[in-house]
Parts: structure tokens; sequence; C-alpha cells
């Protein structure tokens, strides 16, 4: 899970680009206007995204993502990244960051540069 307790996101307005390639990268752009709500409490908050965001396949069946603006990322238990990587958690980061994951997913290796907030911690 993302977050201790039941997270939903809903997209409120704006508008996406997913361009999927033939050589497995992905790329979505675009502004939207999602609400994340904390369904066990009923507390939520709505958050302006823009930006991009890269996906592109490693040879040893991993991937390297890339992102830049304000963007939300989730990171599952186990996964390298701010904050107790024994639990889910989503964070908000504005500027950019790298994430590396290996072929099963979980993302071993990830950095930052700008400002982050832990969406989870928006919600209790």
């Amino acid at each position: 899970p993302p977050c201790p307790f039941t997270l939903q996101a809903d997209l409120v307005g704006g508008h996406q680009g997913f361009p999927f390639f033939d050589d497995g990268r992905f790329h979505a752009t675009g502004r939207h206007l999602d609400r994340f709500t904390n369904v066990d409490t009923g507390t939520s908050t709505r958050l302006n995204l823009q930006g991009s965001i890269d996906v592109v396949p490693t040879a040893d069946g991993g991937s390297i993502t890339r992102a830049s603006g304000v963007t939300v990322f989730v990171f599952f238990p186990g996964d390298a990244g701010p904050g107790d990587t024994q639990t889910g958690r989503t964070y908000l980061f504005t500027g950019n960051f790298v994430a590396i994951s290996d072929p099963s997913g979980a993302i071993t290796a990830f950095g930052s540069a700008g400002n982050s907030q832990n969406v989870c911690a928006m919600l209790m």
C-alpha cells in the first residue's frame, strides 16, 4: 500500500498525454489537478500537478524513471527513496528525481533535487 491507510487518488481536472514507444519507453506529460483522500478518515487534499515523467527500460530488464516539475510518485515497501523503506509511501516532488528499478519493479536507487512532501503525512 502507498500509505498506512487506504489512499484514493482522483483526477479532478486538466489533461495529460501518455505515449508508449515500440522500444519500451514511456513518456507522460501534462497538467492536472488530483484529489488525494484518506478513505479511512475522509481527509483530502488537492494537488496541482504539472511536469513530465520518462521511463526507459534497461538491458537487465529494469528501468530508469526521470521526472521533473510537480509530480507524485508511489514507493512500495522495500523501495529505495525518502521515508521509511519498510512501508509504502507517496511523495509530492517539486523539481527533479531519478529512480532506478530492478527487473521485478523494485526501486533500488533514488535521488532527487528540489522539494519533497509526504502526501500520506498530509492526510493523517
